[in-house]
């Protein structure tokens, strides 16, 4: 008796439970899609490179004196902000000496000059000679010069008292000092050095047999750790002596957020591109047992198609179906297939 009673019970639940099973399948999965595109592909390597400023210098002395100031190291500073002074009793003192040089010229030039017209007067009444008027003259000429003469070094030592305020050409940050509050500075020592860290560039060196499938225009993938990006090329330059191998390029950054001194690396072409047909890299499923992508059929429903890899960039790869076919055109899921169940419905996210 407890024996049929044990078996009734077993039946009901299977039975019940069979039932349940049939009414019940998973909701919808929301998936997105993107196309299966014919991209052209080359091998690539990876290839070292440095983000540098565009603008970055070494401010240095024009003139000879103490060093009365200095802006602090980490101070950023506008474009004709002063950064670095020079003491100018020196040149004050000199400035004022020049001064006196002109005006003493000056006032000899007037004397000739008046001289000159007197004697003029004189020989039209036949009391002074041609050739006092002709010495009389060239000294005039001579004062003239000498007046010229001390302009000049007047001018000079102005442009040396406003060369002592070393001023910024470009917008940047203080970043190092080559010398300190009172010590002598002299003509062309350098001073303060100055970064600009918002305008950035990208500085590669690369081998001969590598330049060669790079051309100026090309965009090439900037790598790190944690961040990826993009920098087009703007110029190739032989780097060194030709004959090392060695080309510099130099590039834009189009995206990322970078600093100036970080490493990088850059996807650098090693052979010439060729069209191949990729899916973007987020329709790969890596399985242990291989890669596979899902691609959506015409009725909306899904089938997994297991594939090989090949050549691929920052965002698409190049694949070959295994055990399916996958045609340019067609729709592969990039998000939402990893828990796909066989046979469950699928939204298709716009």
């Amino acid at each position: 008796m407890k024996l049929r009673y044990a078996l009734f019970i077993y039946a009901f639940f299977l039975l019940n439970g069979n039932l349940l099973a049939q009414q019940w399948s998973a909701p919808p999965a929301v998936v997105e899609v993107a196309q299966v595109e014919k991209t052209q592909l080359a091998l690539s390597v990876d290839i070292p490179a440095t983000i540098i400023s565009q603008d970055v210098a070494w401010f240095s002395a024009e003139t000879i004196g103490k060093v009365r100031s200095l802006v602090d190291i980490g101070t950023e500073v506008k474009k004709g902000a002063v950064i670095a002074k020079i003491q100018t009793t020196t040149l004050r003192a000199q400035r004022e000496e020049q001064k006196y040089a002109v005006d003493a010229a000056g006032a000899r030039i007037e004397y000739l000059r008046n001289q000159v017209k007197r004697l003029q007067e004189l020989r039209n009444q036949n009391i002074a000679s041609e050739s006092q008027i002709e010495e009389t003259q060239s000294q005039l000429n001579l004062a003239i010069s000498t007046q010229a003469t001390a302009k000049a070094r007047l001018t000079q030592v102005d442009i040396g008292i406003e060369a002592s305020n070393i001023r910024a050409q470009f917008d940047g940050i203080v970043t190092e000092h080559g010398i300190q509050l009172g010590e002598w500075a002299s003509p062309g020592q350098q001073i303060i050095r100055l970064v600009n860290l918002d305008k950035k560039e990208l500085v590669s060196r690369v081998p001969l047999n590598t330049i060669r499938f790079a051309k100026v225009d090309d965009v090439f993938t900037i790598n790190t750790i944690d961040q990826q990006g993009s920098a087009v090329i703007k110029a190739i330059v032989p780097f060194g002596e030709i004959s090392d191998g060695v080309y510099e390029i130099r590039m834009n950054l189009q995206d990322g957020d970078w600093k100036v001194g970080e490493s990088v690396t850059i996807q650098v072409p090693q052979s010439a591109a060729q069209a191949t047909i990729t899916v973007p890299r987020d329709a790969i499923l890596l399985r242990s047992g291989g890669s596979s992508v899902v691609k959506i059929n015409p009725d909306k429903s899904f089938t997994r198609i297991s594939v090989s890899t090949g050549l691929g960039n920052a965002q698409r790869i190049e694949v070959n179906a295994i055990d399916g076919e996958l045609n340019i055109g067609d729709s592969v899921i990039i998000r939402g297939a990893e828990r796909l169940q066989d046979g469950q419905e699928i939204i298709i996210k716009e």
